[in-house]
């Protein structure tokens, strides 16, 4: 009896210690790291032949806390790129798991996602057995060798405990220390924009967070004034508020969209806001406009500086409420004050649920262009596992040389980020 009950305990701790291995090194969880100046994967950060590159800690961890049910990575990443203007990210699969389990991802593609390198420092223990099944399997994938990405061809390779996967045409690598910026401080992830994508300026993104928040910061810090003033346009009728400030080439002009009545029609209550004193374009059009010109439901007015277009009456009515605000925040201010380059505001709850309908809405009208369908679409399935997570995001760019902020501020269910010594 003493003898079985010995056995029992050290199966018991056996299985107890598997357990929180799986836990630790598998399950979803957000943990921030700080990049090594000596891993060949931070060092793709430095590849400045790409125009963008993205450095991930532990990404099948960090990328499960944002959909732990259904990772579809791959569509999300397509979808977010052809909102953004960011280049299109390849997140290839290995062997039997969506993302390569491994302390350290990094991706780096041209604008059109033409050629690209995937670089990740796989588990040692891992590593090993892939390799030894990629041979007996004869998979490439796991084992090294040619393989077809979208239709094209590519290679797969071994350095070490580094998988790299490197599309044919890719540019060549000389892999070197990334910038000290790259490697200031932990993070849950590292883009370095080498060449501005507008209205994002170059420089190195750092992705953090903390019980409340998640928040994505530039190289240069905002300036905490203008921060705060443009966190004063949020009310309770703002749903999402698109901003283009003195600072932006396309001159100063907002989209905003207003909380709906459920027994409102189809259209949404929304309305473009622009200077009167003239915009080199037209940045933003009134979802539906027109649809609306031709039944009568277009509005047109002046409130605070703005010209105003807008669906409905009510419409009208909350853009006129919405311009003083937006007056104050696009205002041109001292250097020290920063000046507003681009600015994005949301309850992420509301504009999902209004996203969705406006692409059901607009795949379902044969006078929208298809392309203006897919771009609702895609800001469906941008926003959809965010929103379950988040209750609000703003985004601001600003100053001479800009800055960059962005928060999502979390829902209480969220799990904070873990250290667990990874710093």
């Amino acid at each position: 009896m003493r003898r079985l009950l010995i056995a029992l305990a050290v199966l018991f701790a056996i299985g107890a210690l598997a357990t929180a291995h799986i836990a630790y090194w598998y399950l979803p969880r957000a943990r921030a790291v700080r990049p090594d100046s000596r891993s060949p994967v931070a060092g793709l950060l430095a590849q400045e032949q790409f125009p963008a590159v993205l450095w991930l800690p532990y990404p099948h961890q960090n990328l499960g806390v944002l959909d732990p049910a259904n990772p579809r990575h791959q569509d999300y990443l397509a979808a977010f790129a052809r909102l953004t203007g960011l280049p299109p990210v390849v997140l290839p699969s290995f062997g039997g798991f969506p993302v390569v389990p491994s302390s350290e991802l990094a991706l780096a593609a041209d604008t059109q996602g033409e050629s690209f390198v995937v670089m990740a420092q796989v588990y040692p223990a891992l590593a090993a057995f892939s390799r030894l099944a990629g041979r007996l399997a004869d998979n490439p994938w796991l084992a090294g060798g040619p393989v077809t990405v979208r239709g094209r061809s590519a290679k797969v390779s071994w350095q070490g405990n580094v998988w790299m996967v490197r599309q044919a045409g890719a540019p060549p690598l000389e892999l070197r220390a990334p910038s000290p910026a790259a490697t200031r401080a932990s993070a849950l992830g590292v883009l370095a924009l080498h060449r501005p994508i507008d209205p994002f300026p170059a420089g190195i993104y750092r992705l953090r967070a903390d019980g409340t928040r998640l928040a994505v910061t530039s190289e240069r810090s905002m300036q905490t004034a203008l921060w705060q003033r443009a966190g004063a346009i949020i009310d309770r009728e703002l749903v999402l508020l698109m901003m283009a400030g003195p600072g932006s080439r396309h001159g100063v002009q907002a989209l905003a969209f207003f909380r709906r009545e459920p027994a409102a029609g189809e259209l949404p209550r929304a309305a473009v806001l622009e200077r009167s004193d003239g915009v080199p374009d037209h940045l933003w059009r009134v979802p539906g406009a027109s649809l609306a010109r031709l039944s009568g439901g277009l509005r047109q007015g002046q409130a605070a500086g703005w010209k105003l277009r807008a669906l409905g009456r009510r419409g009208l009515d909350a853009a006129r409420g919405l311009a003083p605000r937006a007056a104050a925040v696009a205002a041109t201010r001292p250097a020290a004050d920063g000046v507003l380059v681009w600015g994005l505001w949301a309850d992420l709850g509301n504009t999902r649920d209004e996203v969705a309908r406006l692409a059901r809405l607009a795949e379902r009208l044969p006078l929208i262009p298809r392309r203006e369908a897919r771009r609702w679409r895609d800001a469906e399935i941008v926003l959809a596992p965010v929103a379950d997570r988040f209750r609000a995001l703003t985004v601001v760019v600003a100053g001479a040389p800009p800055a960059l902020r962005l928060e999502l501020a979390r829902r209480p269910a969220l799990l904070a980020p873990s250290s667990g010594g990874d710093d």
